[in-house]
């Protein structure tokens, strides 16, 4: 089984400083739908799943791995906008609000497990896309679509978990 793409995730970069980009990245980056948010997400699961299903436990583990990519990409990516990679998202008149775990969603049933993480990974694609119609900075697009295949990946076997757990 495979938890990224094969192809090469693009050279870090960007064209020039943009604090509204590095604020649009930021809510990937450590918001309550982050890539912060995954990584404890994925983990808990984990965890949570080691005994009862120990083959899920792992391609959680393993997706988790793939996640902490993603938000290493974005809190470099945010560095070079000019903003510091603060664990924080914009909240309210130029105020943050700093990632809490209790954006983790402590769920023990696998069903609810899959369902949440079906949810998260289609939140993530979705908001990648839309990254990649307002930001006009052609190094990020391209990072961002990359990643995005990755979530894709994700949401599929997510997908195919349940199925082959709950049916259709």
């Amino acid at each position: 089984m495979i938890f990224e793409s094969k192809i090469p995730y693009p050279n870090i970069e960007v064209e020039t400083k943009n604090y509204t980009y590095a604020n649009l990245l930021r809510k990937a980056y450590a918001s309550e739908t982050s890539e912060d948010t995954a990584i404890h997400l994925y983990l808990y699961q984990s965890l949570i799943l080691q005994e009862k299903y120990k083959d899920i436990s792992n391609i959680l583990k393993k997706i988790s791995v793939v996640e902490m990519k993603h938000l290493e990409i974005l809190g470099k990516l945010v560095l070079l906008l000019g903003v510091k990679p603060v664990y924080s998202s914009p909240y309210k008149n130029g105020l943050s609000k700093y990632f809490n775990t209790s954006y983790v969603k402590y769920n023990n049933n696998l069903n609810d497990i899959l369902r949440i993480n079906i949810n998260a990974e289609i939140q993530a694609i979705n908001y990648y896309n839309y990254l990649t119609k307002v930001i006009k900075d052609k190094f990020i697009v391209n990072i961002l679509k990359r990643i995005i295949v990755d979530e894709q990946i994700h949401l599929s076997i997510f997908k195919k978990i349940y199925n082959d757990y709950f049916g259709k």
